[in-house]
Parts: C-alpha cells; sequence; structure tokens
C-alpha cells in the first residue's frame, strides 16, 4: 500500500497540468460520487456552474476525462465560471476560461485501477502529502503527452493546448487538506496566457482526492483568492462525509 500512495501526488498533479479548455446551472444540490467501492458526497463550489449538458460543453467534459484518464485520475465532477459556461452555449466562447475547478479519483498501481485505502490513516496521508516533492519535469512530460492524445482525437490537433512553462509555490496552506499552489504559462489556440493554479489533496471515506481550483492569473491576488475558495471547499467536503 506504501508504494501505491508514494505515486499519487505525481499522478495527481498531471490533473493540474491538463485541465485547461473546458459551464447555467448554479445547482446547490451536492453530487454522490463513487470509487472502487466508497462513495462521498462532493459539495458544488459557490459561483461556479457545472460542466456539461450541451453538445459543446460534452465535447469537452469527453476530452478533459480522456486526458485525465491517461494521466491516472478519474474525473468525479468539473465546474467553471457561470459567465464561461454561458459563453460556451452560446458559440462565442474563445477558448479562454476565467476560472474553473475539477476533482478527481487519483488511480493506483501499473494498471491505473480505481482504489479506496479505508484503513489508511488521513493524517498520515495528509503528512506525505505535505511533504511530498513533486518532480516537475517528469510530471510536466507526461502532461503532455496525455494532452497531446487527447487533443488529437477531439481536436485533431495534438498542439491545441499546451503547457509551455509553470512555477511550482510549494505548500501554500494545510486544513483539512493539502493546498500546494503552481503558476503555468498555457498555449490554446490564439492564447498564451498565466494560469493560477490550488491543488488540494486529501484522504476521505478512503478515497485519494484531489480538488483543485484554477484562474486566469491577474496578480498575487489571484492565488489569495484561489487559496481561500480552496480551504473553503476544503471544509465544506469534510462536512458533507
Amino acid at each position: 500500500m506504501t508504494n501505491h500512495i508514494s505515486k499519487l501526488p505525481t499522478l495527481a498533479l498531471l490533473c493540474f497540468l491538463i485541465t485547461i479548455i473546458p459551464t447555467e446551472g448554479k445547482a446547490k444540490e451536492q453530487i454522490s460520487a463513487s470509487f472502487d467501492d466508497a462513495f462521498l458526497n462532493l459539495p458544488h463550489p459557490d459561483d461556479y456552474c457545472i460542466l456539461g449538458g450541451t453538445p459543446s460543453e460534452d465535447k469537452v467534459l469527453e476530452w478533459q476525462t480522456l486526458a485525465q484518464l491517461k494521466a491516472r485520475n478519474k474525473v468525479l465532477a468539473m465546474w467553471i465560471g457561470c459567465k464561461d459556461k454561458q459563453k460556451i452555449q452560446s458559440g462565442v466562447f474563445t477558448g479562454q476560461l476565467e476560472k474553473w475547478v475539477i476533482v478527481n479519483g487519483i488511480l493506483s498501481g501499473e494498471e491505473a485501477t480505481e482504489r479506496a485505502y479505508p484503513n489508511y490513516d488521513p493524517e498520515k496521508y495528509k503528512q506525505f502529502m505535505a511533504g511530498y516533492e513533486f518532480d516537475i519535469e517528469q510530471i510536466t512530460k507526461l502532461a503532455k503527452k496525455s494532452i497531446g492524445e487527447a487533443n488529437k482525437k477531439y481536436f485533431d490537433d495534438k498542439n491545441a493546448v499546451a503547457i509551455t512553462g509553470q512555477v511550482d509555490l510549494g505548500v501554500m496552506s494545510i486544513t483539512d487538506a493539502v493546498h500546494k499552489g503552481m503558476i503555468m504559462r498555457v498555449n490554446a489556440g490564439d492564447y498564451d496566457v498565466p494560469v493560477a493554479g490550488v491543488m488540494s489533496f486529501i484522504l476521505i471515506n478512503g478515497i485519494p482526492l484531489g480538488f483543485h481550483f484554477y484562474a486566469s492569473y491577474t496578480n498575487k491576488k489571484t492565488i489569495n483568492r484561489l487559496l481561500a475558495e480552496a480551504e473553503y471547499y476544503s471544509a465544506t467536503l469534510v462536512h458533507a462525509n
């Protein structure tokens, strides 16, 4: 089990590096999700809309699901800014999102299987994640491969979305989850923009879970806002389960 756990951070971080383009419904009910033989409730983050429900949204969701699967992650839920969702539905979306959220179950082992760890101490998992050092070069290489394969299938262009630079901000906060920050440069079509992200990791109901908040980067306040959103979501997640 320790060997499987040690691989989880690298696999989880990939979801940050491949979540670039993904939505009306400010649904407030929880989403019920399953992973292996475990279940959990996923609260809807405030001021976001669920991705999916129209052909254009579904295509992006399918693209993201495939890219995540190739990176050994199972997509459990995705949300984006409601203004972005309206743009996608009306056909005026330019490819640059204002903000988005993704929740993943992290797959284990060489076969990338769903595996829950009901007997593993969540506090030990949190300590492990807080001290784990990501190999950014390796992760970026794997992420580019996953993105390229999904791009080729859904957009007929393996370079439709590309990561062209990244800065690891390290651990920014520890609550019920471990919150790590990153800034990256993303090229998508005519756009080459900086994107900020706060990646959060938790073992809940035995499920190794990643929930990640992203936004176009403006300044340091962008990171601070995302961190506050992630910390609040961490609290709502724990109390929903």
